[in-house]
């Protein structure tokens, strides 16, 4: 039996002021090619490169991507890393160098046991047309949600709020 509002609501403690300042800055992904996540992040799904490090001793880099403006990326490198760390809600893409030339390497996607997905919560229906649809062309289209598959393997449901395609 699903879990009512009223039920949910009672669960939720209140604030602690000690957590106001508290943000949900980033999931992490571990990916085994990071060009081409790069290219599916930014071309499919409009994210941007927040910040990139590379982490020589442990043969790993960190991709932060999220929605900003492009124009209010900072230059500078210090500043950009704060800023970065900054951002509500950005995907930290996580690859382990050498990972990409290994043809049997794989990385749990959740869509085996155990099953899990991720949520991305945005404009579903261009999301969809980019995705899935570029042979409509006229009508409206209304979408709740979208299951979609990255090119890691990751299991996305994509939310939308109704607004029309046109």
């Amino acid at each position: 039996m699903a879990l009512s509002v009223e039920d949910a609501e009672r669960c939720i403690a209140p604030r602690d002021p000690t957590t106001q300042e508290f943000l949900m800055q980033q999931t992490m992904l571990r990916i085994k090619d990071p060009k081409t996540s790069l290219d599916f992040y930014s071309r499919v799904l409009g994210m941007r490169l927040l910040k990139k490090l590379d982490f020589e001793a442990g043969k790993f880099s960190l991709f932060f991507m999220g929605y900003e403006d492009e124009n209010e990326i900072p230059k500078d490198e210090k500043e950009r890393g704060e800023w970065a760390l900054s951002r509500k809600a950005t995907i930290e893409l996580t690859h382990n160098w050498g990972t990409e030339k290994d043809e049997s390497f794989k990385y749990h996607n959740g869509n085996t046991e155990p099953r899990g997905f991720g949520n991305c919560h945005e404009p579903l229906l261009c999301l969809f047309w980019r995705l899935f649809s570029r042979g409509l062309s006229t009508g409206s289209v209304r979408v709740t949600v979208c299951f979609a598959v990255t090119n890691t393997m990751h299991s996305l449901s994509l939310l939308q709020d109704e607004v029309p395609f046109q």
